[in-house]
Formats: C-alpha cells, structure tokens, sequence
C-alpha cells in the first residue's frame, strides 16, 4: 500500500508531490537581528541601536527541507534528481507554498540542492535550501470573504475599500509582526494622511514606501473625491 504524500512544497513550476518525494525534516529557524551595536570606550556596556526604527530588523533566512525519494531504481532517481536541481536552480525569486503554513507564502530563492543516494535502499535524500525574505506573507492580501484561506487565528476580516467625498478617517488592522508598505489605488487624486505625514496619490494603483502601517491599530485620514482602495500582505515570523 502506498502512504499518501501529505506534506509538500512547491517553488515556481516545481512541486515535491509530483515527483513522489516525502518530506523528511524541515527546518525553519529565526533569521538573524541585524544588530547595530557601538562599544564606547569608558562607558559600562554596549549602545544598541538596532530598534531605533521602533522594530527589530531581520537578515534574510534559511529553510532546509530533506525529502525522501523511497524503493525507486537508481536509473529513475537519476532523472529525478536531475529534474529537481534544473527546476529549483534555474530561477531567481520565486513564491514558496509550503503545506506546513497554509495560507502563507515565503519569498526568495534556491540556494543549493544536494542529494545522497542509498542503493541497498533504493532511495534518496534530497536536502533542498531556500534563502527567503525573513516574514512570510498572507496568500490574500484584501478581505475576500473566501473563507478556505481565512486565517481564524491570526485574520481580521476588515473592508480595504472606501468611497472618498472631501475627506474620511479611516481604521486599518495591521495583522503582520512588522510595519507594511500598503498598495493604495485610487479613482482620482488623493491625500493620505499617516502619523503626521502626508503622502500624495495620482490616479492609479502605487505604493509609497515610506508609508508604513505599524503591527495593530493605523489611523488614516483620505482626502479627495472618489474611491479609495488600501491593500497588503501581511507579514508573519513563521
């Protein structure tokens, strides 16, 4: 009887569950602070200045998965080794679905693909790993009231879309772990005010990215005519 794959990746035109691979182990951990520290000759300790922005900053991140290829003739997994390094390595940033954080995505690259074989076996391992950016983002990135990729724990069911006549204060719930760079499309000209900060929009869709929506409660005030659409993807430390 043949174990159904349940865990699976899958990275541009590649998907691990075509290819009959199990997942053996995945690891995941937290991306190294990028730390800004001064050690001050005569004073007790070091300055850290790494959260002078009011948030810590991350250094990209590495995933490493092991899948196993099992009771497969070597003369196969020849071809299926070679097919998984010409998919993975021969793009450049890619999204990076993985069953293990439904709902979410990672971004970034393949970084190296190395394969051991085990004839006695008939199998392989295959260690696969990705650099990615370090928060994973939400597949949606508007309320769209499909409830099969609603996050229950984490989401927050909120309109992104307003319809402007002079001026309106709006509530956005930042559900991310960091400060996101909304993309604002908008019928007319328009005004968005964001913590003391103005910021101007033509008509069409644009993202400023010195506007950031901090993690929670973000008040802003629209001015103009017409309709105001405000849309992210939030970003999770996975």
């Amino acid at each position: 009887m043949i174990t159904p794959i349940k865990e699976y990746i899958e990275f541009g035109h590649f998907n691990t569950k075509d290819y009959g691979l199990y997942l053996e182990s995945r690891n995941a951990p937290t991306p190294e602070e990028k730390e800004i520290i001064e050690d001050i000759p005569l004073l007790q300790g070091v300055l850290d200045f790494s959260m002078i922005l009011g948030e810590r900053i991350f250094k990209t991140r590495e995933i490493e998965y092991e899948f196993k290829l099992p009771n497969t003739a070597y003369e196969e997994r020849k071809v299926v080794e070679r097919r998984i390094k010409q998919l993975l390595m021969s793009f450049g940033e890619q999204k990076l679905y993985d069953t293990h954080d439904n709902g979410y995505f990672w971004l970034g690259k393949c970084k190296s693909v190395s394969v051991k074989h085990d004839p006695g076996k008939r199998n392989f391992i295959a260690t696969i790993i990705f650099t990615v950016y370090p928060f994973m983002f939400t597949l949606s990135n508007y309320f769209d009231d499909v409830w099969d990729s609603f996050d229950f724990d984490d989401g927050i069911a909120g309109f992104t879309k307003y319809t402007i006549n002079g001026s309106k204060e709006l509530t956005l719930i930042n559900t991310s772990d960091n400060t996101v760079a909304p993309e604002v499309a908008v019928s007319s000209a328009m005004t968005l005010e964001l913590d003391g900060s103005s910021y101007d929009f033509l008509k069409g869709t644009a993202t400023h990215f010195v506007m950031g929506l901090k993690p929670g409660i973000n008040k802003i005030k629209v001015t103009g005519n017409g309709t105001v659409s405000i849309r992210w993807n939030a970003e999770v430390m996975g």
